[in-house]
């Protein structure tokens, strides 16, 4: 416990260091070390000594040697302890990336995936591609932008993708966020310790909150830190590395700004492949050697070029949906 357990004073919680994200609160950590005991001495009457069993975690949380920090953030890149983003010591919750070893035939063995995001994503599939490279290969380098997808048939294997991302990255995305809630709620606590976030679908573009949207928005893609505001539990301060994926079918998904440079906009308007096709691609998910090989395929692909902090183009998908989005007063100013 010396060695590997931190107290944590901002809700006097107990964390594993050995396991980076495992926090609990006192009566949990009691209650999961209550088999673990030690004899200690203690003094008795006229000096005496007499030998009592404790609790190992009584022993631990009296012990002067005993490591605390103030609270608890996330840093990918940093050691266990480090600090958070208001200066205090904090406890990282990053334990970094837990990839297998993949097969020898790696390059084959992931050529699906690629083949499925090329298929999705058309001319934009190059960008995608080493966005996701490089959360695999520089997870504390934050990106300054997000991708939206929009297609115009649903069952398009969107899913896939982000199961496999999912697999790959495991413990570190929060999948089938909710960003609608997220933004009307205020609640954000899914997105503590994450690199990324999937959003299943979402359609913002006409919404009266429009204008708010925007700002909350960019917000959220852009600040370097943020607090973690969980339904139920403590808020905390952590490292902003989280970036954003959001699938939608909706042609006015976002009310994104005329300006906009935090969006990626891709648009597919393929028609879904034949059944048998998917079949082939859920299936892989099961296969470690497929997920081994993916993450070997990202944490390989030259990202020299990619610019993390730059701006994405004004495609064509996107000039579409700030079109759709324009209210009849707008459209009239815009031109």
């Amino acid at each position: 416990m010396l060695r590997e357990c931190v107290f944590v004073e901002d809700g006097a919680q107990v964390a594993d260091t050995s396991r980076p994200g495992h926090i609990l609160s006192q009566p949990d950590f009691r209650a999961s070390t209550a088999a673990s005991k030690v004899k200690v001495s203690v003094a008795g009457k006229g000096g005496s000594e007499r030998t009592i069993v404790k609790r190992t975690a009584e022993v631990w949380l009296e012990h002067p040697d005993r490591r605390s920090v103030a609270t608890v953030t996330f840093r990918p890149g940093a050691g266990a302890i480090t600090m958070a983003p208001g200066g205090q010591t904090a406890l990282n919750s990053w334990g970094g990336f837990r990839f297998d070893t993949p097969p020898d035939d790696w390059q084959s063995h992931s050529e699906p995936f690629e083949m499925h995001v090329r298929w999705l994503f058309g001319g934009d599939a190059d960008p995608f591609l080493d966005w996701l490279a490089h959360i695999a290969q520089k997870p504390g380098d934050p990106a300054s932008f997000a991708f939206l997808h929009i297609a115009r048939s649903h069952g398009m294997g969107r899913n896939w993708i982000a199961s496999v991302i999912g697999r790959v990255f495991v413990g570190y995305v929060a999948l089938a966020f909710d960003l609608s809630g997220a933004l009307r709620t205020g609640y954000n606590g899914v997105l503590a310790g994450k690199v990324l976030a999937v959003v299943d679908e979402i359609d913002e573009g006409n919404s009266q909150r429009k204008y708010q949207i925007q700002q909350e928005l960019k917000q959220l893609i852009t600040e370097e830190t943020r607090t973690i505001n969980p339904k139920y539990g403590r808020q905390h301060r952590e490292w902003n590395f989280c970036r954003i994926l959001i699938f939608s079918n909706s042609p006015a998904a976002l009310p994104l700004e005329d300006d906009d440079r935090r969006t990626y906009v891709v648009q597919c308007d393929e028609e879904p492949r034949p059944p048998d096709y998917y079949r082939k691609l859920y299936s892989l998910r099961a296969d470690p050697g497929f997920i081994s090989a993916v993450a070997q395929f990202l944490v390989r692909r030259d990202i020299s070029h990619f610019n993390a902090g730059g701006r994405p183009p004004m495609t064509g998908a996107q000039a579409a949906l700030l079109e759709r989005c324009r209210s009849e007063a707008e459209q009239t100013l815009h031109k």
